[in-house]
């Protein structure tokens, strides 16, 4: 399915690093909170709005995969993969937010370890489970990588948290 409104997220993550970093350098350290709630929100807000375009004219979404006349087993498939595509697009955007974030705090090493770990401890098993185990095939797929997404956007909000509050902390 892919994310056609990656490039608001990939902004906003962007953006999110001078933002946080100008704060911190200036020791605006409640400005973060602020800077990190907006973000979520703009993220959020297309990622959600695409995700409920894909739900009500589910015909418009798959038009360009599938052609004006798709074969009905096909259509009925990818259909019924369109919420899981919907839920995706924001965790998506919540995960790279966060990395955003983390880089804005100066800790580029948590977006690659915990994208790494939620990735491959969580997410390929839950992609293998829902797939094979529960032989879902490709929704079990598509679920797994959500799951994926989830524990990844909330692995690296606890980074984003317990590091923000060090900085506060911090004498």
């Amino acid at each position: 399915m892919g994310h056609p409104t990656i490039w608001p997220e990939a902004w906003v993550g962007a953006r999110l690093i001078s933002l946080v970093s100008r704060a911190l350098g200036r020791g605006q350290l409640r400005e973060i909170g602020a800077i990190a709630r907006a973000a979520l929100l703009i993220g959020w807000l297309p990622m959600a709005g695409t995700g409920v375009a894909y739900l009500i004219v589910p015909t418009w979404t798959l038009l360009p995969f599938l052609g004006a006349h798709p074969d009905p087993a096909v259509y009925a498939a990818a259909a019924a993969l369109l919420w899981l595509g919907a839920m995706s697009q924001v965790l998506a955007a919540t995960q790279n937010i966060f990395i955003g974030l983390l880089r804005g705090l100066g800790n580029t090493a948590s977006g690659l370890t915990r994208t790494a770990a939620g990735y491959s401890a969580i997410g390929l098993p839950a992609i293998f489970v829902g797939s094979e185990g529960l032989g879902r095939g490709a929704e079990g797929a598509w679920l797994g990588m959500c799951i994926a997404f989830g524990a990844t956007s909330l692995l690296l909000w606890h980074s984003f948290a317990a590091d923000l509050e060090c900085l506060t902390k911090a004498p």
